[in-house]
């Protein structure tokens, strides 16, 4: 059966009127416990994740701790502390150590601080899809008109972007594969295993903007052999 856009966005609102008229009891699709803890899902179907997600209760009340804390003196030990644990947190959440984890400001500084420093020199290429997110298109269309290097974009097909598609544009010229592992406008999530090992094979590196998979899909960086991987902390 298919199912045009504005046909499911009539749905989706049909449904939101269904959830708002009986109690959140009656609801049984709260599998990891955590439905309190995002209070706006009592009256509303959220369903843009991808750019503007709820915040969670405890993290409100950590960051309303944290600033309350401002108005007595702060000790640099207890913040290097706790970005000390918050490094280890995520480093168990992607099978990484935590040396191996280091902060920024937002997903994209962090892929150009990678774009800009692996080794390029004119003529080589990168490697991305038209399933990435805005920020990347620009981050390497910087790339490729301040270091001449070629920036060669795979199309989805159907809104897929297969192993195959990639490594018809990989060679041994390209020097990064980037890809977002699950892609903020369709959801396609690509097989990252696969796409690491079409860049190794070529001696390119692989970058993944992880964002919309970190904490919903267990990820383990060593055995996707990911090279660079950038995602928001929220």
């Amino acid at each position: 059966m298919s199912i045009d856009r504005r046909t499911f966005v009539a749905s989706a609102a049909a449904i939101v009127t269904g959830i708002q008229a009986r109690p959140m009891a009656l609801i049984d699709d709260d599998p990891l416990g955590v439905r309190a803890d995002f209070p706006l899902v009592a009256t509303r179907t959220f369903l843009n994740g991808a750019y503007i997600t709820p915040s969670p209760t405890p993290a409100i009340a950590a960051a309303r701790a944290f600033v309350e804390a401002r108005a007595k003196p702060m000790l640099v030990g207890d913040l290097l502390r706790k970005s000390g644990e918050v490094r280890g947190q995520f480093a168990r959440l992607v099978r990484a150590e935590p040396q191996e984890i280091g902060f920024a400001y937002a997903t994209t500084e962090g892929e150009n601080i990678v774009a800009n420093s692996v080794p390029m020199n004119p003529g080589d290429n990168v490697v991305i899809d038209d399933l990435c997110y805005d920020g990347a298109l620009v981050v390497h269309r910087e790339l490729e008109k301040r270091r001449g290097i070629e920036l060669r974009i795979v199309p989805h097909r159907e809104g897929a972007v297969t192993p195959a598609d990639i490594a018809a544009r990989v060679d041994r010229r390209t020097r990064l594969v980037s890809v977002s592992w699950v892609s903020h406008r369709n959801g396609w999530r690509h097989d990252l295993r696969a796409v690491a090992d079409i860049a190794h094979l070529q001696g390119a590196l692989l970058h993944t903007d992880a964002i919309q998979g970190i904490g919903t899909i267990d990820l383990d960086v060593r055995a996707a052999d990911i090279d660079f991987l950038c995602a928001g902390s929220y």
